[in-house]
């Protein structure tokens, strides 16, 4: 039952992380944010946050630790994965629907930072992870 509570915490944590680093960014860069929108906006981004966490975050890193190899740095790599494959996707359906090429900045720029939200998410995972499986055993 700790072992459940314990994953809980850090899929809630993991789902915060990225919605945070997005208001943050927002925050400072839109000089009209009022407090009812970033509200409105971090609510948006912990929702689809915490939908790949749960969908496609803990199958993955069920599966790393049934493989042996749920570390730092497979955790992070699989994060990184898990928020830039979705947003490449999505580019490339817009490409092949308007029948262009995939113009390769935004597509790339736009993935990279999808794929740092996510390591960032998962880096939050595995740390609050492990710290409260130290703890709490």
């Amino acid at each position: 039952m700790k072992r459940v509570i314990a994953t809980a915490i850090s899929a809630v944590g993991a789902s915060f992380a990225p919605a945070t680093i997005f208001i943050l960014v927002l925050a400072l860069t839109d000089p009209y944010l009022t407090i009812r929108n970033a509200i409105f906006y971090f609510v948006c981004a912990a929702v689809v946050s915490a939908a790949h966490v749960i969908f496609l975050g803990l199958p993955i890193c069920v599966a790393l630790q049934r493989a042996g190899r749920f570390n730092k740095t497979s955790v992070v790599s699989a994060g990184f994965a898990v928020g830039a494959l979705p947003i490449l996707l999505l580019f490339a359906i817009q490409a092949a629907q308007q029948s262009k090429e995939l113009s390769l900045f935004p597509a790339f720029a736009t993935t990279g930072i999808g794929g740092l939200l996510g390591a960032a998410s998962a880096g939050c995972f595995y740390c609050v992870l492990v710290t409260l499986r130290r703890t709490c055993t």
